[in-house]
């Protein structure tokens, strides 16, 4: 026997209140097993371990569990799994602890790279020029650390405040 990792996903066409229902019971009912569920406009998704011989096994017993659990909370009709992986938890867990996410930036630190204020990095951010962000979170836009720093090496930067008066001095032929 083997702790298994089992990951379902049903398509559905629900209003997001009744997804968020049926999530929360979904999270209940698959804590035993270590559950944890997720949702978008058009997929519900959960993982949970459980003990099988194989994986085949694995997701047979998965299946009934999650269906189940399914119908306990309250999801309408017959779900459609669309999706499934199976993965033992050493390996999930070997996979997990290898990712690797790129260092990133925000409008604070782009400003202090470039050395502007954040209004003029959020500026210089919207130019089409400019590296696209990674993701836009609520707190705003992040960008690749390493896409930042080949901008800033090729970046024409323009001298900044007012420029230095000439003072005009006469000439010897004047």
């Amino acid at each position: 026997m083997r702790d298994w990792s089992v990951s379902l996903q049903v398509a559905h066409t629900l209003d997001r209140s009744v997804v968020e229902d049926i999530a929360d019971n979904l999270v209940d009912f698959l804590k035993p097993f270590g559950g944890s569920v997720s949702y978008d406009a058009q997929m519900l998704a959960a993982r949970f371990d459980g003990r099988a011989a194989d994986p085949e096994s694995a997701l047979v017993k998965a299946r009934r569990i999650f269906e189940r659990a399914l119908r306990r909370a309250r999801f309408p009709g017959v779900p459609t799994i669309v999706a499934v992986e199976v993965e033992a938890v050493e390996e999930l867990e070997r996979r997990l602890r290898g990712l690797n996410v790129p260092p990133v930036v925000g409008i604070a630190e782009l400003a202090s790279v470039l050395r502007v204020s954040k209004q003029r990095a959020s500026e210089l951010s919207r130019r089409p020029s400019f590296p696209r962000p990674l993701a836009t979170l609520a707190a705003g836009p992040v960008w690749d650390r390493f896409a930042i720093a080949r901008f800033v090496e090729r970046w024409p930067r323009r001298r900044t405040g007012r420029p230095k008066r000439r003072i005009h001095a006469p000439s010897l032929s004047e």
